[in-house]
């Protein structure tokens, strides 16, 4: 648009925005303003955290109500999988919850990294039969207001304080956003009441220590319980917004040496910092290095490490200083802590344990891998030759002689065998010591300027207990002068610095674990028609741990509002592999579906891995006698619930026990909607895109009908552009849509005044003009119409070309005149053509089901907006432009 009609369009008062999305907008400027401030120096004091949180709680849903016009909230959707931060995991003790004097309990935690949380789960037990709901809430003040909160009722309650059964409250769809090093209350309440007592809910905690730092129980009167913590997971998610990618925990870096600083996220420029690993906890902190004031958002950068940066443990925080979304994380921390070294001498190998790698394995279990050790000489002048390896057994709790035919692998190939493999024996329960591995001869070479990873293997006796932990690293100096380290040409030792860092936590149990996810790889909401077959519905990720399983029990959940009757056919794939496929019933909800532990039809998840499975449906039909609902929406998840019923089982393939899975909470998953028949759009090049003055073919465009039935389309909506054409400052042209294969005009929209588009509104918040053509009765035939309220017909299986012209005069050269068709943002019910055009919608469409029943025309509610038909994002299609 020329800066001529712009500032007459000013003039005339255009609300390019409604009023409302104004007010809302100052508020998610201000917000945003608030979260770069604390987030960038971490200097506000906890009370202004507070109230900034609390600002944020009353913010979010007004902020999502303007956004939620321009599609924007479609932002706040977390990636999978989830994490989860486990308060503690042995039951002991409980607390009431919901008697007249103890009302609520809650629990403390400080977030360790500023991520969205969706939800927590928990562990009950009762007493008698409460009636009462309970309110789980998010809190930065234990008695302030809610940041979030959701209400459940809890089912199948053991009445067994010491066996608690796990129960699940997510937020919302959109998560709530916590900032790290910040302190949170999880607090579950029944303000109602349970009478006299004699009925009420027991919240399940540990007396012991909590493993996770800063954590205490609170009680309804605010005091605290230092030696318990509820049996508590918080489950975090990462923002789609933003995402430090490296270094993100376990890297070593030397000074002087330049390091990559990877992430992802949206904005125009980002700020990074350096912070000490110790300054993820509570309190202010300052950073330690300001590696970037300003450096625009292409997600990498190179940082030449200064020698002034003390030798520790760090952690890199990115975040948005500038045109920043409003509706996703500002910022992002390393996950776990990386190492900053002194460049050290010009001869030497760097050891370290490589962190990350934290596993479960199971007693009994053989050929184990324990640990992985870096051995780095990037720093070294000639090869490295190492004929002795030591390593501290940093034994957390347990039995260090439970574990045997300890060796030391390059790759496949042992390195020590024979009397050089170690049986750790005598050695007191509880006890650290130190591991000497004698190499085979002639030992290891790692080449000069290069790094190489050994592995630690052994065996796991039967002896060892659900619960033992240990780490191999370097925890404790090492005797006779550390490793035998030594240059392979000059037969000189280097120089060897072994990394004080904590090694990858190994955890024992008797058998292992499974549990259940949405998969990154889940598809996106999807149109299809009536009928459809195998509609990719769901993707679950199956992870193991400790050993294989083999799937054997498997219960799924189909969401209302939809029935059996939406499902022809349910099948489950193993890849291109189908598994199991049946006509479901889904009684009260729930399809239970049983597998073999081996051959066709099993399905194996291989030990600290993971395997997929998707779901598939075939659609049912929509018609005369047929059961299909046009516009249903179906979802079909994983039913955490039925875990604890024995619905969700697996056969460990090492230890022969049946595991239920760790999973005892539903998945969320996106869906399908379908319909009759549904359009696909696609935009076709211009004829011409030369600009004279006449009438030219500004946007061309073709819609197909699904081959299930034929389609209607009542309403297009065009966004136009224009530089220096003068005639567009006095009067817009008349518009005329054509349907080109039939060679008759759909609808015309004569052209006007600009003030008269000013005051309808035809301009939007860029400032082009809107066109919204609606068919009406110029050249359609009898029977597409009901008064002027007209619709063009796309028989099934076939397309038709349209073309919006416009008569247009140039008056020079540089003009352009640039043509989008514009999408939905969000869905929304079907309903007649008045209800569907009153919501704002910008593509109107009809799949006909009406005709099953009555008679199709304006005021059947059979008409549905262009949020997810194939093909048309919401964004709009490609723009088509005519210039000179």
């Amino acid at each position: 648009m020329s800066n001529v009609l712009k500032r007459f369009a000013i003039s005339l008062g255009i609300a390019i925005l409604p009023f409302f999305a104004f007010a809302q907008s100052d508020n998610s400027a201000y917000l945003a303003s608030l979260f770069n401030q604390v987030r960038a120096l971490q200097q506000q004091i906890n009370i202004l955290l507070a109230q900034l949180s609390a600002y944020r709680s009353q913010s979010v849903g007004q902020i999502a109500g303007s956004l939620s016009t321009y599609g924007q909230i479609s932002n706040m959707a977390t990636t999978s999988p989830e994490t989860e931060l486990v308060i503690a995991d042995d039951p002991g003790s409980s607390f009431r919850v919901g008697t007249p004097s103890a009302k609520w309990v809650a629990q403390s935690f400080v977030a360790a990294s500023s991520s969205p949380i969706t939800g927590v789960s928990f562990a009950l037990a009762r007493k008698g039969n409460p009636a009462y709901p309970l309110t789980v809430s998010l809190r930065t003040d234990i008695k302030g207001a809610d940041i979030a909160s959701v209400t459940i009722t809890p089912q199948n309650v053991s009445d067994n304080s010491l066996a608690p059964t796990w129960v699940s409250a997510t937020f919302s769809s959109s998560p709530v956003s916590v900032m790290g090093g910040m302190m949170y209350y999880i607090v579950v309440s029944n303000m109602n009441g349970e009478g006299a007592g004699s009925s009420y809910f027991r919240w399940v905690v540990s007396d012991r220590v909590n493993p996770y730092a800063d954590g205490m129980l609170w009680n309804h009167a605010g005091g605290k319980h230092p030696k318990y913590d509820a049996l508590l997971k918080v489950r975090f998610g990462k923002s789609a917004g933003f995402q430090v990618l490296e270094p993100n925990g376990g890297e070593v870096w030397r000074t002087n040496t330049t390091g990559s600083i990877l992430w992802a996220g949206s904005g125009g420029a980002v700020q990074i910092l350096l912070f000490p690993w110790s300054a993820k906890g509570p309190g202010t902190h300052s950073p330690t290095a300001v590696i970037a004031t300003s450096t625009p958002n292409i997600g990498a950068l190179d940082w030449k490490i200064p020698t002034s940066i003390p030798t520790g443990e760090y952690f890199v925080r990115v975040f948005c200083i500038l045109e920043c979304a409003h509706d996703i994380n500002l910022l992002d921390d390393s996950d776990g802590p990386f190492s900053i070294i002194s460049q050290g001498g010009t001869n030497e190998l760097i050891i370290a344990p490589i962190q990350g790698l934290d596993k479960m394995v199971v007693a009994g279990s053989n050929g184990v891998e324990l640990a992985r050790i870096q051995l780095d000489a990037q720093q070294a002048q000639e090869n490295v030759k190492i004929v002795q390896a030591r390593i501290i057994a940093d034994v957390v709790i347990g039995d260090l002689d439970n574990f045997q035919s300890l060796q030391l692998f390059d790759g496949s190939t042992p390195l020590n065998t024979g009397s050089n493999v170690l049986n750790p024996a005598g050695t007191v329960y509880g006890a650290d010591k130190e591991l000497i591995f004698n190499l085979d001869s002639p030992g290891i070479v790692v080449s000069k300027g290069t790094s190489k990873n050994i592995i630690l293997r052994g065996n796991l006796t039967t002896g060892a207990q659900t619960g033992d932990k240990i780490k191999f690293d370097f925890s404790s100096p090492l005797s006779g002068g550390g490793w035998l380290v030594s240059g392979v040409e000059s037969g000189r030792a280097i120089e060897e610095n072994t990394l004080n860092i904590p090694g990858s936590l190994v955890t024992v149990t008797k058998n292992g674990g499974w549990s259940i996810t949405v998969a990154p790889s889940q598809p996106t909401e999807k149109w299809v028609a009536a009928g459809s077959v195998n509609v990719p519905i769901n993707v679950l990720r199956f992870i193991a741990t400790t050993e294989d399983f083999a799937l054997t029990d498997l219960r799924l959940q189909l969401k209302q509002p939809a029935t059996a009757a939406d499902i022809a056919k349910i099948s489950l794939w193993d890849g291109a592999v189908k598994i199991a496929e049946k006509t479901p019933s889904f009684v009260n909800g729930v399809e239970d579906f049983t597998f073999p532990t081996s051959g066709p039809g099993s399905f194996v998840i291989l030990k600290d891995s993971f395997k997929e499975m998707t779901i598939k449906v075939t659609v049912a039909g929509i018609g005369q006698g047929l059961p299909g609902t046009a516009g249903r929406f179906i979802v079909i998840d994983f039913d955490g619930d039925g875990t604890p019923l024995g619905k969700n089982k697996a056969l460990g393939q090492s230890s022969g026990i049946s595991a239920h899975a760790s999973t005892a909470v539903d998945t969320s998953s996106s869906g399908i909607r379908y319909f009759r028949s549904v359009p696909t759009l696609e935009r076709v090049a211009l004829p011409v895109t030369a600009l004279t003055s006449g009438n030219h073919v500004i946007y061309k465009m073709k819609v197909t009908a699904d081959p299930a039935y034929n389609v209607a389309v009542h309403k297009f909506t065009f966004s136009i552009a224009t530089t220096g054409i003068t005639s567009f400052q006095s009067s817009v042209p008349s518009f005329t849509l054509w349907n080109a294969t039939d060679n008759r005009r759909v609808a015309a929209a004569t052209g006007a005044a600009a003030a008269f588009f000013a005051e309808q509104g035809n301009y939007d918040k860029s400032g082009q003009i809107v066109v919204r053509i609606h068919a009406d009765n110029t050249d359609l035939p009898s029977g597409q119409c009901t008064s002027a309220n007209c619709w063009d017909i796309i028989p099934r299986g076939l397309s038709r070309i349209y073309e919006l012209r416009a008569d247009i005069t140039t008056d020079g050269t540089g003009d352009l005149v640039t043509t989008k068709l514009q999408g939905d943002f969000n869905s929304i019910s079907m309903g007649n053509i008045s209800v569907v055009d009153g919501l704002g919608s910008r593509l109107i469409w009809s799949d006909f089901s009406a005709d099953a029943t009555t008679t199709h025309s304006v005021y059947t509610a059979d008409w549905m907006n262009g949020f997810k038909v194939p093909g048309l994002p919401f964004t709009g299609l490609d723009s088509s432009t005519l210039s000179n």
